[in-house]
C-alpha cells in the first residue's frame, strides 16, 4: 500500500485530551530514523544475525520479513517459505490516527503518521528489491534459501523480536486500566516496540517496570496511543500517579510567608498557593506559576513558563517549603499559612549588623531605580544574594524614606 493510499484513508475523529506532544523534530524525523540497506539487512538475515534488527519496530520487521517470505512462496512453492501471519500488519499500518481537534497536537499526530507511511513505503520497496535479488542469484534452491527463511520465521514467532506480545495487555491491566482501554494500547505497543524494547519488558524485574521504562521514550509512548480513542495512564509513566487521588499528599492553601535564613532583616512578602486539582497548585510569588507535587509528596516542582526559571521546593515535615538551591548563598523557606498567621518567625543564621547606617545625598531618580532593583530581586529570589538584597533595603530605608 503506497503513501497516497494511506494518507487518503485518514479520518478526523475526536478523542479525549490524552495525547502528549513530544518535540516536533522527534516525530517528524521518524522517516530518517533507520537506514534500510539491502546489504546490511539481508546479509545479517543470511548469517542468522538479529542484531541489525534490534531497534526496528516490530511492525516494520514483520512487514520486511513477511514481504520476503510471501514473494518466495509465490515464486517457489517448494522453497519452505509458507508462513501464516498471526496478525494483519498491513491493516494496522493503514489504520489512521485519532485526532483531538487541537491544532498543535493534530499537526504532530498527522506529521508522525505521514512520516511513518513514507518509511513503510520505502521499506516495502527495499524488501521487494531484496527478494528479487535473492531469486535472481539463487532461484528456488531450497538449500540456498534455507538459512534466511529459518531466521525470518524464528523472528516472526519470537516475542523477543516480532512475535505475538500478549504481555503488553496483561501488564496494562495489571497497572489498573480496563481491558477495553488496554486493548488498543497493547495492539499498538506490540506493533511499535522494537526487539530491544520488548526485551526490556521481558527482562524487567518486575516486567511492569520494564514496560514503564520503555514508555519513557516519547516516540514509543506517542505511537502506542495515537491510533486509540483513549490511553491508559501507564502510557505516560512520568504522570501515571496523577490518575490517583493526592489526598495523603496535599499542602494547605494560603499565603506562605517568605523567610530568608541568611538575612537578618526579614520583609513581609508572601507567596500564594492554591490547589487546583489532584497534585496541581497555582503558585504566585511575584510571578504566576503552576506547581506539581511529586508522587511521594516530598517535592513541589514549580514551572513559570518563559517568565522565570523553574524551581523545586522540598516539603518539610513541619509544612515548610524549602527552596532547593545549589548556591550556598541562596536560601529561602516558605512558611505555611498557620505559622505565618501566628507571626512565628524562625531565627536567622546571620547576626544583626551593629554598623549605623550613614545617610548620603541621593542623585535625582536614584531612589526610584533602587526601588525597582529591590522589587526585581524580590520577584526573582535566586537572582541576588539575600545579604545583598538586605543591604539594598537598608540603604533604601535610610536614604529614600522620610523616617529611616
Amino acid at each position: 500500500m503506497n503513501l497516497q493510499t494511506l494518507v487518503s484513508r485518514a479520518k478526523l475523529l475526536r478523542i479525549d485530551g490524552w495525547l502528549r506532544v513530544p518535540a516536533l523534530a522527534l516525530t517528524l524525523g521518524l522517516a530518517a530514523s533507520h537506514s534500510w540497506s539491502q546489504s546490511s539487512y539481508f546479509s545479517a538475515l543470511q548469517l542468522g544475525d538479529t542484531e541489525p534488527f534490534i531497534n526496528t519496530p516490530a511492525a516494520h520487521l514483520r512487514l520486511y520479513l513477511s514481504t520476503m517470505l510471501a514473494r518466495l512462496q509465490q515464486d517457489c512453492p517448494n522453497a519452505g517459505a509458507d508462513y501464516k501471519r498471526p496478525v494483519d500488519t498491513a491493516e494496522y499500518l493503514a489504520k489512521p490516527p485519532v485526532y483531538n481537534g487541537n491544532p498543535s497536537t493534530t499537526m504532530v499526530t498527522h506529521g508522525t503518521w505521514v512520516a511513518q507511511a513514507k518509511k513503510v513505503e520505502a521499506l516495502s520497496t527495499i524488501a521487494k528489491s531484496d527478494i528479487t535479488a535473492i531469486l535472481k542469484a539463487s532461484g528456488c534452491d531450497a538449500r540456498a534459501n534455507g538459512a534466511w527463511v529459518a531466521t525470518a520465521k524464528k523472528m516472526l514467532d519470537d516475542p523477543r523480536f516480532a512475535g505475538p506480545f500478549p504481555q503488553a495487555k496483561t501488564l496494562c491491566e495489571a497497572s489498573g486500566s480496563t481491558p477495553a482501554v488496554c486493548e488498543c494500547f497493547a495492539s499498538s505497543y506490540e506493533m511499535e516496540a522494537s526487539p530491544r524494547q520488548r526485551q526490556m519488558v521481558l527482562n524487567g524485574k518486575p516486567p511492569i517496570d520494564g514496560l514503564r521504562a520503555t514508555l519513557l521514550n516519547q516516540d514509543l509512548a506517542l505511537l502506542s496511543v495515537y491510533k486509540c480513542q483513549s490511553a491508559p495512564p501507564i502510557a505516560n509513566p512520568r504522570a501515571e500517579y496523577k490518575q490517583a487521588s493526592d489526598e495523603k499528599h496535599r499542602i494547605p492553601d494560603g499565603a506562605y510567608r517568605m523567610f530568608y535564613p541568611l538575612v537578618a532583616n526579614q520583609g513581609n512578602r508572601s507567596c500564594n498557593i492554591k490547589r487546583r486539582a489532584d497534585w496541581t497548585y497555582s503558585f504566585y510569588c511575584g510571578v504566576h506559576g503552576v506547581a506539581t507535587m511529586s508522587q511521594q509528596g516530598d517535592v513541589l516542582n514549580v514551572s513559570y513558563g518563559a517568565h522565570k526559571p523553574a524551581e523545586s521546593y522540598t516539603v518539610l515535615p513541619d509544612g515548610k517549603l524549602r527552596l532547593r538551591s545549589s548556591n550556598p548563598r541562596v536560601a529561602l523557606d516558605l512558611l505555611p499559612p498557620d505559622a505565618a498567621a501566628a507571626g512565628a518567625m524562625p531565627s536567622t543564621t546571620v547576626a544583626q549588623s551593629s554598623r549605623k547606617p550613614v545617610k548620603r545625598t541621593m542623585k535625582p531618580g536614584e531612589c526610584q531605580r533602587m526601588e525597582k532593583e529591590i522589587q526585581r530581586a524580590k520577584d526573582f529570589p535566586n537572582s541576588r544574594n539575600p545579604a545583598t538584597l538586605a543591604s539594598w533595603e537598608k540603604d533604601y530605608q535610610v536614604n529614600c524614606t522620610e523616617n529611616p
